[in-house]
């Protein structure tokens, strides 16, 4: 039997005091291709689009208009600083805790106002070709290995394996980051156009999420973010 694939939509509002989920489940979508979604909040309800059809939508809140996402919602008292935008990763900064997207994404686009239902069919068909196509992992970053080692001193390292599209005569380097903390891998290699292996730092922070950016040693502004 194939994976079962699920799509959430979540966050809170002004409006609703809490924090409100959308959960769809996607039957006619194979695992290992590409799959074309939208997910709306147009200030009352929250909507999820697959291939350019509506899947699920629910009320967000009780009143007609829900008002601005807020998020976190139930601890902006005790944790005041802003939070950070993430693609492709829940960041809860109450827990510290840290849930990755597992898969492949090709394109991300953020719209100020809602979509009509003309355009979100548009957008699902600008390329048809890439509809239900094959993910080709040589071309897009994926996570794909953790393998653990203890060395000699008692404590454990990671070889974390990051398949991709590199460029052999660029150098890479890992950053792994815990909240406002970061730290560089030990130890880099690139072992072909499409591999690059990073030995994790020693690690302070315990059994913690980290996320995994991958850097270009001569343009460490804008890392890519796995």
């Amino acid at each position: 039997r194939s994976p079962r694939i699920t799509f959430h939509w979540s966050f809170s509002t002004e409006g609703s005091g809490q924090r409100s989920t959308l959960s769809v489940n996607c039957p006619a979508c194979s695992l290992g291709h590409w799959i074309h979604v939208i997910a709306m909040y147009d200030g009352s309800t929250i909507s999820i689009y697959l291939q350019g059809s509506l899947a699920a939508s629910k009320p967000i809140c009780t009143s007609r208009m829900c008002g601005n996402i807020t998020y976190p919602w139930n601890y902006r008292d005790t944790f005041p600083a802003p939070t950070p935008f993430m693609i492709g990763t829940y960041n809860n900064v109450k827990t510290g805790s840290i849930q990755p997207h597992r898969g492949s994404m090709k394109m991300l686009r953020i719209y100020r106002t809602e979509l009509s239902p003309d355009d979100i069919v548009s957008r699902s068909r600008l390329y048809p070709a890439l509809l239900h196509s094959e993910v080709k992992l040589h071309e897009w970053w994926a996570k794909t290995s953790f393998n653990l080692t203890s060395t000699s001193d008692g404590f454990k390292e990671m070889n974390v394996t990051i398949r991709g599209r590199f460029e052999s005569f660029k150098e890479y380097r890992c950053r792994f980051s815990y909240r406002d903390d970061s730290m560089l891998s030990s130890l880099n290699l690139l072992l072909d156009e499409t591999t690059l292996r990073c030995v994790t730092p020693l690690w302070p922070f315990g059994h913690r999420g980290a996320v995994v950016m991958v850097e270009e040693l001569h343009f460490f502004e804008n890392p890519f973010v796995l």
